[in-house]
């Protein structure tokens, strides 16, 4: 995704503060007929050199789960 310079952040301190502050996001797939989202919680399991690597949980009863297999 392109992002404007004056909106792109680059300071990696800066990016996992705001999302150990903001530790939630939407997830997005497509069923075959139509797109699921779920808030889910996010935690950084690791970071460096400009890489990330989040972890979240979708529940078993949630049937997106099914959408990411």
């Amino acid at each position: 995704m392109f992002i404007e310079s004056q909106f792109r952040e680059t300071d990696e301190e800066k990016i996992v503060e705001f999302i150990q502050s903001n530790p939630f996001a939407a997830l997005v797939s497509y069923d075959g007929g139509k797109p699921i989202a779920t808030h889910i919680p996010l935690e950084i399991a690791g970071s460096g050199n400009g890489q990330f690597v989040l972890e979240g949980h979708v529940a078993r009863a949630n049937p997106q789960w099914k959408t990411l297999v």
